[in-house]
C-alpha cells in the first residue's frame, strides 16, 4: 500500500513548528537565504517559498506514520483477513524517497526538485498462519 500523504493529515500545527526549528539549521546547508535588497520578509520571495517547500524533506515522518497506525487501527485492520503489517518491507523500501541520515547537496537537490516531498510511505503485508 502506498499512503502519499498521510502524515501530512496527521501533522499538527504544533508538529509543523516544531519541524520547522529542527530543519532551518539543516535546510540553510542546502538551500541557504541569500541577503535581498528589498523586504527579506516577503513571503513571496522565491527563496522563502522553496525553504518552506524543502522542509517536508525534514520532518519526522515516522511519528506522525506512527499516529496514523494507532488512529486508523492498522494492526487490527489486517486481521480479518488473516494479514498483518511487516514490520520490515522486502519489496520496496518504506520511505523510498527519504533524505538519509547524512545527505549530499546532490541528494538534496535531487529529492527537492523532483517534487517528492519525502513523507510516501509504502507498507507491506504478509500473511499470518
Amino acid at each position: 500500500m502506498l499512503f502519499l500523504n498521510a502524515t501530512r493529515e496527521m501533522s499538527t500545527p504544533k508538529d509543523q513548528v516544531a519541524c520547522m526549528f529542527r530543519a532551518m539549521e539543516t535546510l540553510q546547508r542546502f538551500l541557504p537565504m541569500r541577503p535581498r535588497q528589498g523586504d527579506p520578509t516577503n513571503k513571496y520571495n522565491a527563496e522563502f517559498l522553496n525553504q518552506m517547500n524543502a522542509m517536508d524533506l525534514f520532518t519526522d515522518n515516522d511519528t506522525l506514520f506512527e499516529r496514523l497506525v494507532e488512529n486508523a487501527r492498522f494492526r487490527d485492520m489486517g486481521r480479518p483477513l488473516g494479514l498483518e503489517m511487516k514490520t520490515e518491507n522486502s519489496i520496496v523500501a518504506k520511505w523510498p524517497m527519504r533524505l538519509g541520515g547524512n545527505p549530499t547537496q546532490h541528494d538534496f537537490e535531487m529529492a527537492f526538485w523532483s517534487g517528492h516531498t519525502g513523507c510516501e510511505r509504502y507498507v507491506e503485508w504478509h500473511r499470518v498462519v
